[in-house]
């Protein structure tokens, strides 16, 4: 049978755009085909306002794996880690949490020190995502409810919002 546990994986950044270009950049590089495996139909998305006042905001792309055998040499679990991990690179955060069926736990994370606003979504990933007998998800975090959305939708909707923008730079020049 073998041990099992509850997964969740997640990464941040500030802005749609890099959101969207950070998970364009990996399906390119999917050798493993984690995309279609694992993530096509089951990323979610959701914006976060840290500071509406300020403009700071925080897109979170997660993902939520029940009932796994999660072991660090499965060739899926290495790929599924290094696509949220990676992101640390690219100027974001992410955090990786485990519940197994011993009701153990763990946590990991990080986020690139040199952007000051990877640093804000890391401590937003902390805020929603925390572990103890069970993960706790944006769902069912002490009320706190946020729009979240399927990753396809998120792209599109994404897409849609950079035309009207550019539409208005463009109209205004």
């Amino acid at each position: 049978m073998g041990y099992r546990s509850n997964i969740v994986l997640a990464c941040a950044f500030p802005t749609e755009q890099q959101v969207v270009g950070y998970i364009a950049r990996q399906r390119l590089v999917d050798t493993e085909g984690i995309w279609n495996e694992h993530l096509k139909n089951n990323l979610k998305v959701w914006t976060s306002p840290l500071d509406p006042k300020e403009g700071i905001t925080c897109v979170v792309a997660f993902v939520k794996i029940d009932d796994v055998k999660w072991y660090s040499e499965f060739k899926d679990v290495k790929a599924l880690k290094k696509f949220f991990w990676e992101s640390e690179k690219c100027g974001g955060a992410w955090i990786e949490l485990a519940v197994g069926e011993d009701n153990a736990t763990s946590t990991e994370a990080g986020y690139d020190g040199e952007v000051v606003e990877a640093d804000h979504c890391y401590a937003e990933l902390r805020e929603y995502f925390y572990t103890h007998a069970y993960i706790s998800t944006p769902h069912d975090n002490g009320g706190k409810s946020p729009l979240v959305k399927p990753i396809n939708d998120f792209i599109k909707e994404a897409k849609q919002n950079e035309e009207v923008r550019q539409q208005g730079v463009d109209n205004a020049t």
